[in-house]
């Protein structure tokens, strides 16, 4: 996978999809609001929280966008 999102991009997915999760799991197990709402939030905060780690964002390589500013390649030993 090529980086393709910058680096203050990167931080920012990482924050947002730390509080995502925490909203959604606040919401799943201490609210007890609606359940979707709180799906939604948790599976948005991981898809944010992997962009941010990862650097690879699926939608940017959709479209042939890159906003990292060197091309650095990532490789995966899974």
């Amino acid at each position: 996978m090529k980086v393709n999102t910058a680096r203050g991009e990167r931080i920012v997915r990482i924050i947002l999809g730390i509080i995502f999760l925490i909203v959604g799991f606040l919401i799943l197990f201490k609210l007890n609001w609606i359940f979707a709402l709180a799906m939604f939030l948790i599976i948005f905060g991981i898809f944010t929280l992997f962009i941010g780690i990862s650097g690879f964002c699926p939608v940017y390589a959709l479209f042939g966008i890159s906003r990292a500013k060197k091309k650095i390649e990532v490789k995966l030993n899974i």
